[in-house]
């Protein structure tokens, strides 16, 4: 393991992560997540775990470890959703979940890997903090849906 002489306190947040989703962002979450602790930075992943958790009327979470790695999972019930099709790229509960968990954290980067599910809430909550954004791209998933909503095909 390589020590960072001034390790940094990282929150890194995808829609999905191992083990129970196993894709390409979820493993390039993960991968990115686990090469930053070896470096010795302090590395906490957020994601989310399920949209129809029926044992919340909005959002909970649940805490654990994964390959070493401090994970939060949220559990959100979009039954419940005033407009589900636009939480997917914009939730108001994942911003205001963010907007607290990043003030108890006070990471000094927040690291985005994908967009959807965690949405452009989790981008505000870290810039009302003034949090330096990381924003990895994976996938073309929002812009595919756009076009797919408006008829279009490329």
């Amino acid at each position: 393991m390589t020590q960072s002489q001034n390790p940094l306190k990282i929150v890194l947040a995808v829609h999905h992560f191992p083990p129970n989703f196993k894709a390409g962002a979820e493993w390039r979450a993960h991968r990115t997540a686990t090469w930053l602790q070896r470096q010795g930075h302090i590395v906490k992943v957020v994601c989310v775990e399920s949209i129809r958790d029926t044992r919340t009327s909005d959002l909970r979470w649940v805490d654990e470890q994964y390959d070493s790695l401090p994970v939060r999972r949220l559990f959100l019930n979009w039954a419940n959703a005033s407009d589900p099709a636009r939480w997917e790229y914009d939730n108001p509960w994942v911003e205001a979940h963010l907007t607290e968990y990043l003030t108890e954290e006070k990471p000094d980067i927040f690291h985005l890997i994908g967009g959807y599910l965690m949405s452009a809430g989790a981008i505000r909550a870290a810039k009302h903090q003034e949090i330096p954004v990381t924003l990895t791209l994976t996938d073309f998933w929002s812009s595919l849906r756009q076009r797919l909503r408006r008829g279009t095909s490329t």
